[in-house]
């Protein structure tokens, strides 16, 4: 399954752990900060400053958020 090498390659970071996230998937932190997480149907949830939001979906490499879509 692809999400257990994702969560295999990501918890070998230095500092970074893995848990359940609170509404389904694997939520990666280091220390309290969660650093992002993965849904069970594949989707990425990683935390940008909104500048860099605004750059990722303008270089077409990133879409906004499907809940929160004015979130950073």
């Amino acid at each position: 399954m692809k999400l257990n090498k994702i969560n295999d390659a990501v918890s070998s970071w230095e500092g970074v752990t893995s848990e359940p996230h609170r509404f389904g998937g694997i939520e990666f932190k280091i220390g309290n900060a969660e650093l992002g997480h993965i849904q069970n149907f594949g989707l990425v949830d990683i935390p940008f400053t909104k500048k860099i939001k605004n750059q990722l979906i303008k270089e077409d490499v990133a879409l906004a958020h499907h809940i929160l879509p004015d979130s950073g």
